[in-house]
């Protein structure tokens, strides 16, 4: 199934906010067998993982003092499809008496695509998230993209960033 490596991807990725370090090699293959990752997969499952440990956008939020992953939500909406929304942000980085807030979405796939394609297919769903964020008292939330089977020129996974701060003054960022 398309999602396995996904799937397997954030249970390691969950791991590794919660220990500050990558799984063994064990706990991978573990994981990995758990979700159906097929051999062929693994390599990418073991590349994205090597790319995400390694990324600055993960030093990032780690040099946050409080790191969170698979941190739950439950917020109404307005929507023809239901007046209740739950879900959990995958990685939630935040610092005591701030009101910002970094928070991180795991993508495998989109390959193939460029840039501003990637910044446009997640736009919506950061917008969300932000919406959800300040409901919650946060005033500035970056939501950052993580692309962890893409690579940019310095070897970094495509990050593709969302800044918003005031209503008025909310902008994108590649």
């Amino acid at each position: 199934r398309a999602t396995c490596l996904g799937s397997a991807f954030h249970e390691l990725a969950r791991l590794m906010v919660e220990t500050g370090h990558a799984p063994c090699e064990r706990r991978v293959s573990v994981v990995a067998a758990s979700y159906g990752v097929s051999r062929r997969d693994r390599a990418r499952l073991d590349a994205a993982l090597a790319r995400w440990e390694r990324s600055d956008i993960r030093s990032e939020a780690l040099s946050h003092a409080c790191v969170r992953a698979e941190v739950p939500f439950f917020c109404r909406v307005d929507s023809p499809h239901g007046r209740y929304l739950e879900g959990a942000i995958y990685l939630l980085a935040t610092d005591a008496g701030s009101d910002d807030a970094l928070l991180v979405d795991y993508k495998t796939g989109d390959h193939g695509l460029t840039l501003g394609q990637i910044r446009e297919r997640h736009e919506m769903q950061a917008r969300f998230y932000a919406f959800v964020l300040r409901q919650q008292g946060w005033r500035h939330v970056t939501c950052a993209f993580v692309c962890v089977e893409l690579s940019d020129e310095l070897g970094q996974p495509v990050v593709t960033r969302y800044e918003f701060g005031c209503p008025s003054s909310t902008k994108l960022v590649a």
